[in-house]
């Protein structure tokens, strides 16, 4: 989504390497601060539907959460038509335990202006590091590609007649990448975004539900906002891309829907409220958290862990 006003900041061996958290295409990769976008929140105590994956004995470590060592980050480069140089890059964040199927993968998708550097420019390893120490959260995998795209300045994270590949990439050619041998069932798999990440987000997993177990949506909006006319004013590639027409496809899903009382961005404000009270009427339990903040990357660094608390472990944040 480009905003009205301004958009904000908010093959084999190669996968097998990238799983296994190798060094591929090695950027270590400590960014500048200016590639993140986000958005502010409040709190509904809604009761989660979904069993949580931390009550899975698979997912915990064998050793105490204060022991386990300091987590990795690489930067990888994958195929992909519409990337510029048709390399798309890709931020992956690895805990400091052994890989394996039952460890989520989180695959998150940024905003714009921004770039796979996201969430490393506000400090993202030091903050997941800090979260599973802590014992908050069990070991996750946390995944941040490149959303730009050659074809249109606003992607939206979907594929289209104007050749933008979004969808394809982040469900297909990312998802095996990162995985390799150790692919996640839905329940150790969510997508979560901030700004037009969070649309991405939730319409990938509505459109794929068999893919996604859990959902979060960070400053975002639920219809489409196509100021590059990806779509060509196609109605039919119009309703598929609406999250508003897939309502249904959430049921079972861990869905979070997260703003600020500050977000005064045409395209998002009130749309979080909006789309939660549409989720209720249908008998689904989103957990909605509104609390004090902007459209910004401030906003997006504290409101993180209280996603990955709830993505992870079903509890709702204290505060």
């Amino acid at each position: 989504m480009r905003n009205r006003t301004k958009r904000t900041v908010a093959g084999a061996a190669t996968a097998a390497a990238i799983a296994a958290g190798g060094a591929v295409a090695a950027d270590r990769a400590h960014s500048s601060a200016s590639h993140a976008a986000g958005k502010d929140a409040a709190t509904d105590a809604d009761t989660d539907p979904r069993p949580s994956a931390a009550a899975d004995p698979a997912t915990s470590a064998p050793d105490p959460p204060s022991r386990i060592g300091k987590g990795t980050v690489q930067v990888v480069s994958l195929p992909s038509p519409d990337a510029p140089g048709g390399r798309r890059k890709v931020w992956i964040y690895r805990p400091g335990v052994p890989d394996s199927a039952s460890i989520p993968v989180l695959y998150f998708l940024h905003g714009l202006p921004a770039d796979y550097q996201a969430i490393a420019a506000i400090h993202g390893r030091a903050m997941f590091d800090r979260l599973i120490r802590s014992g908050a959260v069990p070991p996750f995998v946390f995944v941040v590609p490149d959303g730009n795209s050659t074809r249109a300045s606003d992607p939206e994270w979907a594929n289209s007649p104007a050749g933008t590949r979004m969808e394809s990439f982040v469900t297909g050619t990312l998802r095996r990448a990162v995985e390799g041998s150790r692919p996640r069932d839905a329940a150790h798999r969510a997508i979560l975004g901030f700004s037009m990440g969070g649309y991405g987000a939730m319409n990938i997993a509505l459109l794929h539900p068999s893919l996604y177990g859990s959902v979060a949506a960070i400053a975002g909006y639920f219809t489409t906002d196509d100021e590059s006319d990806i779509f060509r004013h196609n109605p039919r590639l119009l309703a598929r891309n609406t999250p508003d027409n897939h309502i249904a496809a959430a049921a079972g899903m861990r869905v979070m829907l997260a703003d600020g009382t500050g977000d005064r961005e045409p395209v998002t404000r009130g749309e979080t409220q909006r789309f939660a009270a549409l989720l209720r009427t249908h008998g689904m339990h989103p957990y909605l958290d509104i609390r004090p903040g902007t459209h910004s990357s401030a906003y997006l660094r504290t409101e993180l862990p209280r996603v990955l608390e709830y993505l992870l472990t079903g509890r709702v944040p204290a505060g």
